[in-house]
């Protein structure tokens, strides 16, 4: 559910080929966005969007990663001196 899809850069998509949700999963995706933020923008619920995304990538329309995460966690210092300056604020 938080795997990361965009979709993939391609000339020509067979419309025809395609569900109406599929088409607008396509138009939502050209910015990378999460399973579930796809199945809250559609009103779709993750199963489904699920499914319909399965056969996008199958056809290699969108890809899919798993999300950046940071390389070493941020120090307990950093956050310290964050909160000092929200607080300061």
């Amino acid at each position: 559910m938080i795997s990361v899809v965009i979709a993939a850069k391609r000339a020509e998509v067979d419309e025809l080929a395609l569900e109406p949700e599929q088409l607008r999963i396509l138009e939502l995706c050209r910015r990378p966005q999460s399973v579930a933020e796809v199945s809250a923008h559609l009103d779709i619920p993750v199963a489904v969007v699920k499914v319909l995304l399965s056969d996008l990538l199958n056809r290699g329309l969108a890809l899919a990663r798993a999300p950046y995460t940071a390389k070493s966690p941020v120090s307990r210092d950093v956050l310290q001196a964050v909160l000092d300056g929200i607080q300061r604020l």
